[in-house]
């Protein structure tokens, strides 16, 4: 009781922003024991929206071949801001001064959006969208596709309706949160291994952990399998800490030691949220405070 109760005081002499999680002495002990950090999710390494990074034409690779499809991917991309890749599209056309060209009339079609302009039909969106329209990427552009994924990118096409031809391939990437590389690096200061586990396409999960270093990389292709596969995680290393957004934190056993990163107010989750950089800083100040109760009752068995 002396260990817990003094303990405790340490617990209480740390400011809350750095222990705002902490509740007990046995939640102390279980942080200074971990040895492994799961992220139950690649979405807490992202920002919203994505960066246009490369323009390929078909055709010719010259400066205005290339705005001029970049011109009508944004003027088509301004119908559909709700497409964060389609909004890239547009940001970097009115990021190089580009005007938008008029699109006469416009029709969701699917996974993009089609619209005439100048008298002709144009076509944007991702692949299935092209297939719906029966239009082929053929070998060369399909290898070209993978090459960019591979890099980590995520082709969006721009074709011609009649006659049926791609046009262009615009590729961006996923903004990747500034506090992620620091909160990774620290774990790795510490000797703590960091793995995602995530049902993410395999193409955009790869690529938002290029970004990245000191990380392992689990894909899963569906939520009944991450469930599966965090729970043997929970088994085999019991000295693991799970971090997750408010969803996929719930894929985890309560038994678990869990914590929740969000950006945003967290309701309907039995557990307090923090930022990401905060999980370094509960694991250092466990570690210290374990430290410091073991040098002081030396004779105690902890």
């Amino acid at each position: 009781m002396l260990v817990e109760r003094y303990i405790q005081k340490q617990i209480e002499s740390v400011p809350q922003p750095i222990l705002g999680l902490i509740q007990s002495s046995k939640d102390i002990k279980r942080l200074a024991k971990v040895q492994y950090v799961i992220f139950t999710s690649s979405e807490l390494f992202t920002e919203p929206g994505t960066i246009l990074q490369k323009v390929i034409s078909t055709q010719d690779q010259t400066p205005q071949t290339m705005q001029q499809m970049l011109q009508i991917a944004a003027s088509l991309s301004a119908k559909l801001p709700s497409s964060n890749r389609l909004k890239a599209i547009y940001q970097r056309a009115v990021r190089d001064q580009l005007p938008l060209r008029e699109v006469e009339s416009e029709e969701l079609s699917h996974g993009g959006i089609t619209g005439k302009i100048d008298k002709i039909w144009y076509l944007l969106g991702e692949a299935p969208c092209l297939r719906q329209e029966e239009i082929e990427l053929g070998v060369a552009i399909s290898t070209i596709a993978h090459q960019l994924q591979a890099e980590g990118l995520f082709p969006t096409y721009l074709a011609q309706r009649q006659p049926k031809r791609l046009l262009a391939i615009l590729a961006s990437k996923q903004k990747v949160a500034p506090e992620v590389g620091p909160c990774l690096a620290r774990l790795q200061d510490i000797g703590l291994n960091s793995t995602v586990v995530t049902t993410t396409n395999a193409a955009q999960a790869q690529g938002i952990i290029q970004q990245l270093e000191g990380i392992e990389l689990q894909i899963t292709t569906s939520t009944k399998e991450k469930k599966l596969r965090l729970q043997t995680i929970s088994e085999s290393f019991p000295n693991s800490l799970f971090v997750g957004t408010p969803e996929s934190i719930q894929l985890v056993s309560p038994n678990a030691l869990r914590m929740v990163v969000s950006r945003a107010e967290v309701t309907g989750v039995p557990l307090r949220a923090i930022e990401l950089l905060d999980v370094p800083l509960h694991l250092l100040a466990a570690q210290a405070i374990m430290t410091k109760t073991r040098r002081r009752f030396f004779w105690c068995r902890m």
